[in-house]
């Protein structure tokens, strides 16, 4: 684990470089303080200039919607901190309590949204520093309006600065999903080395950067449709890519008529590869009139389209006269294939017209409305379902709002005079994550951070002997190499974030030299807190893993029942127990990630089985969606009746008894006995779509959209089957040997 650690210290991320975001945070951070030293308001320009530097680290890798909100509720969050911190600060059991009640916030809004953690990071900070100046109550109040014009300050210039409807990351994050699917489609064994493991870790995180923008945007425009069917799609893709990598593990290329198979589908990988790079090619071309740019991209996806129909040719021919027992195995691969290349037709086209989509596409990109109670993401119910003691977030939040009650009430003892001591605080809350290998690469970081920076101050204040004309130069310099290194390296940010900081407290106390002192010691013993508090209270997930994934399974299974039964049975629709069920759903979604996440970053002997822990979680994620949009459906057109109901209650059945069997090998760990037949009750629930006669528009319709919902749900089962250990028979081999109409694609909100 130290390995680890200490290797994640010293990765670099150059794309993640924000240099062109931090020139404009600075601006707001540089005019006030320069203002006050001019006029010789040297303390209120720090103030301001205090509160504009919190908010201009902020979202600088988020989507300008979802910035600027965010942004908001750091202000409030920022002067309401800044006013408890002075107020408490002379009382003891005031400030340490003040300090667990933060503590424990910003561990809750971790469960909520990357964003709202921003949010309490910024005021645990804020509460944190500030409680080092204590203040009576008119006087706190000033210091926090002033820090709250700042943030005011900084949050306008982000509005001038940035049109509200712009969507340059949203593309980005894209089309950085799609590469890199480009990437992985062409990696033969996944799990053969870290160089693999890294792809599949980089396009994860891809996925998650890209969900975080397009649901916490709630871009409800024609685009904002595109983009968020463009997400649904990338999540379905990584998928079955993931289920073809397994099904081609477990091909013996030994055999000779298997080696002609295995050399048609590195053709597949190579052209899918090439499919998916011009996807990402079409989001990053930002202007319709770059005509010659698409014609160029549109010519060079037609080559590896002609190229992917070729090899599927071989792929059959393969197939048709091979041995009978490598049939079935053959034929999952194909089906595999042609659900990529269904879900790719409809990706390719939204991407391709994305900027002015076309009426065929958007044809396939429905626009329900959604009710506040059908959303998976929102802040006061997540909060509400995660304050229990069966959410991993709410025993971190716990255990965080102990420790920095500890480290408060350590500095402020009588008996240990430590300077500055609230930083003793501060690097116990940045270090201490819910995770071992993050807790560990930030300790490390911080520390090293920190010394490297407290050398530096300590050369340019004695060797310069700044004016505080020049300190205010030099802010400038390091609050820039600061803010662009933000996401680049922590150690890197650490170091700069030092000079930065002590040369800003330098203008209102005249001892920088023992300021740098300090803030080397207490952020070493916050650093050492954070590691031994982690030590003695460790969350170990290898055991919680697969039973958090079978509980999520199970309340997706009661959800799926709950909705199919109420359009199988009119007026069944229980409001109360369907909205208990989207509480567990959010907590089980919760728990699950949160514990696959953190057993990925334990040691090698605590680890989950990678590619079954993350294809699981996907595969849970993407049957929720479906069910939510079929319930969505379900209330916004005023319960439509359904003539199919045979058909849907058989459906009902084998896919409820399909998820039985799914969770009952997750929880008993045993392999997949017997898989359900839920392709058969699929064609059937497709035949009745056929009978329905035109007359029935309503019920032509509503069929309609539930048999696309369906396909979607057996196509993530089958994934699901792949992933399981279980026998050949759990393949899907039930494909056609032509490739069918393109699958419409679910938006969820």
């Amino acid at each position: 684990m130290f390995q680890q650690a200490w290797q994640g210290t010293w990765r670099f991320d150059r794309s993640k470089i924000t240099s062109q975001q931090a020139i404009r945070g600075l601006v707001g951070f540089i005019l006030p303080l320069a203002l006050g030293v001019a006029t010789g308001h040297v303390v209120e320009g720090v103030s301001i200039a205090g509160g504009a530097s919190l908010l201009a680290a902020v979202g600088l890798n988020l989507s300008n919607r979802v910035r600027l909100r965010t942004m908001v509720l750091c202000s409030i969050g920022i002067a309401l901190s800044a006013f408890v911190g002075t107020v408490t600060s002379n009382n003891t059991l005031l400030a340490i309590l003040a300090t667990g009640v933060w503590g424990f916030g910003a561990g809750m809004l971790i469960a909520v949204s990357t964003p709202m953690s921003v949010v309490g990071i910024q005021s645990m900070i804020t509460l944190i520093v500030l409680s080092h100046f204590a203040l009576d109550p008119l006087h706190a109040a000033l210091q926090a309006s002033l820090m709250f014009a700042g943030a005011l300050f900084e949050l306008i210039l982000e509005l001038f600065f940035t049109p509200w409807r712009r969507t340059d990351l949203e593309r980005t994050a894209l089309a950085t999903v799609y590469a890199g699917l480009a990437e992985l489609v062409t990696v033969k064994d996944i799990s053969s080395n870290e160089k693999n493991l890294q792809k599949l870790d980089q396009l994860r995180d891809a996925l998650t950067q890209a969900q975080s923008m397009l649901f916490e945007g709630r871009d409800r425009s024609l685009r904002g449709r595109v983009f968020l069917a463009l997400y649904g799609d990338a999540e379905r893709l990584r998928l079955f890519i993931l289920t073809l990598h397994n099904l081609r593990y477990n091909l013996n290329e030994e055999k000779e008529p298997l080696q002609h198979c295995g050399r048609a589908l590195d053709q597949i990988f190579q052209a899918l590869s090439e499919e998916f790079t011009a996807i990402a090619r079409y989001l990053e071309s930002n202007q319709p009139k770059g005509k010659k740019r698409l014609s160029n991209i549109d010519a060079a996806e037609a080559e590896s389209y002609q190229k992917l129909m070729s090899a599927l040719k071989d792929l059959k021919q393969v197939q048709s006269s091979n041995a009978a027992e490598d049939k079935d195995l053959i034929a999952g691969i194909l089906a595999s294939c042609y659900k990529i290349i269904n879900q790719l037709r409809v990706s390719r086209n939204l991407a391709r017209h994305w900027q002015s989509p076309r009426k065929q596409d958007l044809a396939k990109v429905p626009s329900y409305p959604r009710p506040h109670w059908l959303r998976f993401y929102g802040v006061r119910g997540t909060l509400k379902v995660n304050f229990t003691f069966r959410s991993a977030i709410f025993r971190h939040a716990i255990r965080l709002a102990v420790t920095l009650m500890f480290a408060t009430a350590l500095y402020r003892n009588p008996a240990f005079p430590i300077g500055r001591g609230y930083w003793i605080v501060l690097s116990a809350f940045l270090v201490l994550k819910p995770d071992l290998k993050t807790t560990f690469t930030r300790g490390i970081a911080r520390t090293l951070g920190t010394l490297f920076g407290a050398v530096i101050t300590t050369l340019l204040i004695s060797l310069l002997r700044p004016s505080l004309e020049v300190l205010v130069v030099l802010e400038i310099i390091f609050a820039y190499l600061a803010f662009s290194a933000l996401f680049f390296n922590y150690a890197i940010f650490s170091m700069f974030t030092t000079v930065e900081v002590v040369i800003l407290l330098a203008f209102v106390t005249p001892q920088p030299l023992i300021t740098v002192a300090d803030r080397a010691i207490d952020t070493l013993l916050g650093g050492v807190l954070a590691l031994v508090i982690f030590a003695i209270w460790p969350t170990w997930e290898r055991s919680q893993v697969y039973p958090n994934l079978a509980r999520r399974l199970d309340t997706i299974r009661r959800y799926f029942v709950a909705v199919m039964e109420a359009f199988v049975y009119p007026g069944t629709y229980n409001s109360n127990y369907i909205a208990q069920l989207h509480r567990e759903l959010r907590l089980t979604h919760s728990n699950a990630d949160a514990s696959v996440q953190r057993a990925l970053q334990e040691p090698e002997r605590y680890r989950v089985n990678v590619d079954l822990a993350r294809g699981l979680v996907g595969a849970m994620d993407n049957l929720s969606m479906s069910i939510l949009t079929l319930e969505a459906y379900l209330v916004d057109n005023d319960f439509p009746t359904i003539t199919a109901r045979y058909e849907l209650a058989l459906f009902t059945r084998e896919v409820n008894q399909a998820l039985l069997l799914l969770g009952e090998t997750l929880h008993e760990k045993h392999p997949l006995i017997k898989p359900a037949n839920v392709q058969g009750a699929l064609r059937a629930l497709e035949q009745a779509e056929k009978s329905i006669t035109a007359g029935h528009y309503i019920a032509t319709i509503a069929q309609h959209m539930i048999v696309e919902e369906a396909r979607q749900i057996v196509n993530t089962l089958d994934v699901m089957l792949q992933l399981l250990p279980g026998p050949p028979s759990a393949q899907d081999t039930s494909a056609d040997t032509n490739v069918p109409e393109a699958v419409p694609n679910a938006v969820h909100s």
